[in-house]
């Protein structure tokens, strides 16, 4: 790998079952992930991890570059959570490939989807076509990762994909919260613009598995972190 290169992740996705929907819920589809959930990601982390919006392309496909690869799953189910919080959708789902590999120069100069990542997840989003999971990950054997590290990694996101895509737009609000750093004294005072009883946004989250979640994400960060 050249001195000058960094490991980045590419997430693409595409919306399962998109022509299933009116003409008015595909432009939110777009809508959304173009500009509230973006802006929402991009002023959590900063464009230092988020360099560029979310890009959406062929109607119900995107892709967005992560910087910190060791972020990219966290990213992946917060994506999930804003597309069905802000739709109202107990079913709306998004497939979505994880990409990690090599990149050279600037993040601010990618262009066209091109390099090791990019070119991974777009291969991996593809096995998911024809696959029962809708989240996966591939991970270049340039990051020195041991095959049963990355297969319990690749599992561990299998895992979490299972339970999160069974989230009802209700746990979704309440993991969107946690994910975002929000108490859930905040969550309950921003319910879908009204108030709720945080034993409720307690509930949400018992339901929702987040302890088990919550734990998994931070595996997944600690062996996604560079040594």
């Amino acid at each position: 790998m050249n001195m000058n290169s960094k490991f980045i992740a590419v997430i693409t996705g595409d919306i399962i079952g998109s022509t299933r929907y009116d003409l008015e819920t595909r432009e939110k589809f777009r809508t959304n992930l173009n500009s509230p959930i973006s802006t929402a990601l991009i002023n959590f982390y900063s464009r230092a991890v988020i360099p560029q919006a979310i890009n959406v392309f062929r109607g119900d496909s995107w892709q967005v570059v992560i910087a910190e690869p060791s972020l990219s799953l966290r990213i992946s189910l917060l994506i999930r959570c804003l597309l069905r919080t802000s739709l109202l959708s107990n079913s709306i789902n998004s497939r979505m490939a994880i990409g990690i590999g090599a990149v050279e120069g600037p993040l601010k100069n990618i262009r066209n989807g091109d390099g090791e990542a990019f070119i991974l997840s777009g291969k991996e989003l593809d096995e998911l076509t024809d696959s029962r999971f809708s989240l996966s990950m591939r991970i270049s054997g340039s990051y020195k990762f041991t095959s049963d590290c990355e297969k319990l990694l690749r599992n561990n996101v299998q895992l979490i994909d299972f339970i999160s895509s069974n989230w009802t737009f209700k746990q979704c609000k309440a993991v969107e919260g946690m994910l975002l750093n929000k108490t859930t004294q905040e969550i309950a005072q921003d319910w879908f613009g009204n108030e709720i009883n945080r034993s409720a946004v307690s509930r949400h989250l018992n339901k929702a598995g987040w302890d088990v979640i919550s734990k998994s994400l931070d595996l997944f960060e600690q062996l996604l972190i560079p040594r």
